[in-house]
């Protein structure tokens, strides 16, 4: 696969995110905001038989958006245990593009959230 094609993944996620919502009752919530650049988001998670949930939802330039949607995608169904010591690089290559100096904190803004929500709770 070429870069162009994981580049048009960033974008389909952008405009049809498969993960973009609100939970309701949501065990673990958490926002986070990038003043460099005004993006947000906001993460949901909810946690069903050990099993978790995640929605977000927020603004922002395509990769904020669909870094926080894919992040939601690949945390579905883990257990805590299993997410919780996510590290900057998981996420980075989850998105299998090449991420410069600017662009990597809205790359990592749903990972923050994710990090905050899980520390403070709901």
């Amino acid at each position: 696969m070429t870069l162009d094609i994981y580049a048009e993944e960033i974008i389909d996620r952008f405009r049809n995110p498969h993960n973009f919502g609100a939970i309701e009752s949501a065990d673990f919530e958490a926002e986070e905001y990038n003043p460099l650049c005004g993006d947000r988001i906001k993460l949901q998670i909810k946690t069903h038989d050990g099993r978790l949930t995640a929605k977000f939802s927020g603004h922002g330039c395509a990769i904020s958006q669909a870094s926080a949607d894919i992040l939601c995608g690949e945390i579905k169904n883990k257990q805590i245990s299993e997410i919780e010591n996510l590290k900057d690089d998981d996420v980075t290559k989850l998105l299998n593009i090449p991420i410069t100096g600017t662009r990597l904190k809205c790359a990592l803004l749903g990972l923050w959230a994710l990090r905050s929500a899980l520390k403070n709770g709901s």
